[in-house]
């Protein structure tokens, strides 16, 4: 995912232009792949901030009970103020990422997020591939408990810190299947009901860089072309 960040950048630079073609779920899937790159990058917790908060719209007070069923031994060292503090700089990113493509680049609130029930099954697509791989989805029962209980699963909870929890733990909240279970467990509203997606520009409108005024066009020219990705690349990637 890391690796395909240039030639996502390229695209959208020339994009600016008109010269090349891009859709708005390309930019979508694009936005979904980043909040779980950084997710990942992290831990479970910004996991779930990243998609509790910033992918679907869900309330801090329902963040917290989702994370308190993940992780209750850690939430008792969380406060709110971690909670804004992660989402805070998930959101940073995403602005330095994303700003010179949305509508509003105004970075004390960069995704002006509406819902987008059109580009559900989209989403969950692009989830479904970028959640952490592990040997399938947890039993239903699993859901069924009280909080997640990893001898469910068959893991041990004398290692409780283990990857490989901490890495069905990132499965669960970025997962469609798993996260509109667990979201059932606990009586939140469904995620198809609360997908929050920012608004991109249109090939047609001016695209601003974050740093200049709003007569200042984004800079393009001198910028390198790179090639599309070939099944080589494409291999060297997934590798």
């Amino acid at each position: 995912m890391k690796a395909a960040e240039p030639y996502e950048k390229s695209q959208e630079l020339e994009w600016a232009t008109q010269s090349r073609t891009l859709k708005r779920e390309d930019l979508i899937i694009r936005y979904v792949k980043q909040i779980v790159l950084q997710a990942m990058s992290h831990s479970s917790f910004y996991a779930t901030i990243g998609i509790c908060r910033l992918l679907y719209s869900y309330t801090h007070s329902q963040t917290r009970e989702i994370y308190d069923w993940l992780d209750p031994g850690d939430l008792a060292f969380k406060d709110d103020s971690a909670f804004r503090r992660a989402k805070m700089r998930l959101r940073l990113t995403l602005h330095e990422r994303f700003s010179a493509i949305l509508s509003n680049s105004n970075m004390s609130d960069p995704h002006v997020s509406h819902s987008e029930s059109d580009f559900n099954d989209m989403v969950e697509r692009a989830l479904a591939i970028f959640a952490p791989q592990i040997e399938g989805c947890p039993p239903d029962s699993l859901f069924h408990s009280y909080q997640f209980d990893a001898a469910n699963i068959g893991l041990s909870e004398l290692k409780h810190r283990d990857d490989s929890i901490e890495r069905t733990r990132m499965h669960i909240v970025i997962c469609p299947s798993c996260f509109s279970k667990l979201n059932q467990r606990l009586a939140n509203p469904p995620p198809s009901e609360q997908l929050s997606l920012p608004r991109f520009c249109t090939s047609a409108e001016s695209l601003q860089h974050p740093q200049t005024t709003n007569n200042q066009q984004l800079p393009i020219a001198g910028h390198a072309h790179l090639p599309d990705l070939t099944f080589k690349d494409y291999c060297h990637i997934v590798r």
